[in-house]
């Protein structure tokens, strides 16, 4: 019997070699460096068992290759070639009901600007909007991912059973490839190999543009789509006319409800805190003593618009040169060498015919907020002496990462990393940082609270500290300790846990990866997540107190992910004063939220992070909806659903203005383009949007105290019946 050819010749003239640098093992997986693709990252496989188990892999990095281990006692060894192009993974004999190789990478959504693909014979364009859940699927030997100047990247494969899906359809915003390696197909098989090259675009076309000069997308027209300089500088007088004023009940200096503290029993702190009204109805307390429903936006500063240039210079119609004293404020001065550029910024210097300053900036960006019905600055924006100035209420967070001295966990669990807390001098560290950044801030009445981090994945601790080195991971040494102090021997832990292959010994058992296979393991690892998330929660606010004892601690920003894990929420609430969750979602989840909000011990509920967007200026989308009226009537359907539950003190809308066409530029090139803002990339807001809000934000506190019932948008996305919108 003939073998199975493994490694495809490439079969089209278009396709060249990747530069030897474009391929690299990271601690990720295997990275793609795609050229104006951006990063594309291969994760190690998953294995597809018979009985209908995935079995995930432990990943480690150790010089030239990287290993994936499994709980069956499988591994595969990854290797790059980078002169002959290609990713080799190489394993002995599979165990007995494995049978399938299972790869998945994620595909930026920019692609959606006019990228294409073909999967074997199958060809087509990545859609603009949500279509389906499979743009193709099915036998082939090779993809292609095309930019939408034409150019690409090619990996040819054994021939498999692949899908290209659009994530979408899960309110991820991403495209993903799928590839399943068949190992009855190929049961000689003792390596996979894929052939990575590049595609080059057609020269003889004519040259297209994706990005015109303002940094709207050349894809299509729209109403309100700025054409000249003139219509940016006619904006001054036609905004200052249309912004008026705010609309609804008096507000005392910090954006509480004027007047009404007293009435309702409530104390003067000089601080923000947490109270409870009417004998059920939560919310934040204004430091006047007023009750105070926070109606926030995150990112009051120019960060998602800059976007990565250098690398695709082509698919702009005008970029200035950065050396130009006109346009040098648009470049992103602390990394000049990677070629960061804000058009948004651009535009701001068109429309007023000077250079970009943030402080003016500022003031125009609250002046606006503030006539919305906005009270506040969310996450992810600075706090400066001009938002001081103005009264503006913010959040903060607190010092954390390898910046503060403070050692962290080795993988990244969800955005951020989370802090070891039993690392040597970790309590010092911690003292030490919060010395320097937090007490110097105790007295301002202006800051609401402190967030611990973002999207800290706790839940992922138990998946992920037995798979690191004992020797090289303090939160691994302490999960050896306390297996130690359970275990009178390496014989009773081996019997309890079953590994495939028994330990030596405690050290041994350290040094290896350790796998959840039995009910036992899996108690074992409750109890030290408990553990890890008690001396995490309980260091950093007997810390925090210590420096800083009149602000609050409004959480971890947690997905709903780890909002659903009962221990993790609730022994946060044991230290937190709110608890707050990045929560996207269409229609308010009561029972969700509700559970969570007693899991915490009744701590009031933050929603951090959120928002709607569309596709009609051509910009990716998350929690999609179809135009503009139908982000103005979803945003007021979450704030008041949300108000109405009693227990819900405030939420943050992501974000001011819209990221960049071509992706926020600290993501490299494949970074995140949507449309999430209040205002367009030309400073334009969303008419429909901010009248919206305004609407809500007249009569939150009549829905918060519960004297109004909330808006509803009659949608089956929402509610789930009906296509009206009813008051």
């Amino acid at each position: 019997m003939i073998r199975p050819l493994l490694l495809l010749a490439l079969t089209i003239c278009t396709t060249s070699p990747l530069a030897a640098q474009q391929l690299a093992l990271t601690k990720s997986g295997v990275a793609i460096d795609a050229g104006q693709l951006g990063t594309i990252t291969l994760p190690a496989p998953t294995l597809d068992t018979a009985d209908k188990q995935e079995l995930k892999p432990i990943y480690t990095l150790d010089g030239g290759e990287a290993r994936a281990s499994y709980a069956n006692g499988f591994n595969i060894r990854i290797a790059v070639d980078t002169a002959g192009h290609t990713i080799t993974y190489r394993f002995d004999q599979p165990p007995a009901g494995v049978t399938v190789i299972k790869f998945a990478s994620l595909l930026p959504i920019s692609l959606n600007q006019g990228g294409r693909y073909a999967l074997g014979s199958t060809t087509g364009e990545f859609p603009a909007s949500l279509s389906g859940q499979f743009l193709a699927h099915g036998d082939a030997d090779h993809i292609d991912i095309l930019h939408p100047l034409g150019n690409g990247l090619r990996i040819n494969t054994p021939a498999a059973y692949q899908q290209l899906q659009d994530n979408r359809t899960w309110q991820w915003s991403v495209f993903a490839w799928v590839y399943r390696f068949d190992l009855q197909r190929y049961h000689d098989a003792r390596s996979i190999t894929f052939h990575v090259s590049s595609i080059a675009a057609d020269t003889s076309a004519p040259r297209k543009f994706l990005v015109d000069r303002f940094g709207q997308s050349t894809r299509r027209d729209w109403p309100g789509k700025v054409h000249h300089d003139d219509e940016l500088s006619d904006d001054i007088a036609t905004q200052a006319a249309s912004l008026g004023t705010y609309q609804g009940p008096d507000r005392d200096r910090f954006g509480g409800l004027a007047g009404s503290g007293k009435k309702l029993g409530l104390k003067v702190t000089g601080f923000f805190y947490t109270a409870t009204v009417n004998g059920d109805r939560q919310m934040l307390v204004t430091p006047e003593g007023n009750p105070f429903f926070q109606l926030g936006v995150c990112g009051i500063a120019n960060t998602d618009d800059f976007t990565t240039v250098k690398g695709r210079q082509a698919v702009y119609e005008w970029l200035p040169d950065p050396r130009d004293p006109a346009w040098k404020t648009a470049w992103r001065e602390q990394h000049p060498e990677w070629g960061i550029f804000s058009f948004q910024i651009a535009n701001w210097i068109r429309k007023f015919g000077q250079p970009y300053s943030f402080d003016d900036w500022t003031t125009q960006t609250i002046t606006r907020l503030r006539a919305w019905g906005f009270n506040s600055a969310g996450a992810f924006g600075p706090y400066t002496d001009t938002m001081r100035a103005l009264n503006f209420p913010t959040v903060s967070f607190l010092p954390d990462g390898q910046n503060a001295g403070l050692t962290m966990l080795p993988d990244k669990l969800g955005a951020s990393e989370i802090m070891d807390p039993f690392a040597p001098g970790v309590e010092t560290a911690l003292d030490q940082a919060y010395t320097k950044a937090i007490a110097p801030h105790a007295d301002d009445p202006l800051i609401i609270g402190y967030f611990l981090g973002n999207e800290q994945h706790f839940e992922n601790i138990p998946k992920l500290v037995p798979g690191y080195q004992a020797s090289k991971v303090p939160a691994k040494a302490r999960l050896i300790a306390l297996l130690r102090e359970k275990y009178d021997n390496i014989a009773a832990f081996n019997a309890a846990w079953k590994p495939t292959k028994p330990f030596a010994s405690f050290d041994d058992a350290g040094e290896k990866p350790l796998f959840i296979l039995t009910d036992a393991a899996a108690a074992d690892m409750r109890d030290y997540l408990n553990l890890y998330l008690d001396s995490y929660y309980s260091l950093i606010r007997r810390t925090f107190k210590k420096h800083d004892s009149n602000h609050l601690l409004i959480g971890s920003r947690w997905t709903p992910q780890t909002a659903n894990n009962e221990n993790v929420v609730r022994i946060g609430g044991k230290y937190l004063d709110v608890i707050s969750i990045n929560y996207y979602t269409y229609g308010i989840e009561t029972d969700f939220l509700k559970k969570v909000h007693e899991w915490s011990g009744g701590r009031p509920l933050l929603l951090s992070e959120w928002y709607y967007s569309a596709t009609d200026h051509s910009l990716g989308a998350s929690n999609e909806v179809k135009n503009q009226i139908e982000r103005g009537l979803a945003y007021r359907n979450y704030v008041e659903q949300s108000a109405d539950t009693g227990y819900v003190v405030g939420s943050q809308w992501f974000i001011y203005t819209d990221q960049a066409a071509t992706g926020r530029f600290f993501e490299g090139l494949n970074g995140e383009g949507n449309n999430t803002g209040l205002v367009d990339v030309t400073d334009r807001p969303y008419e429909e949007l901010v009248e919206a809000a305004r609407q809500t934000h007249a009569r939150i506190y009549d829905v918060v105290l519960g004297k109004e019932k909330p808006f509803a948008f009659d949608d089956p996305r929402f509610s789930g019946h009906g296509d009206a919108t009813t008051n």
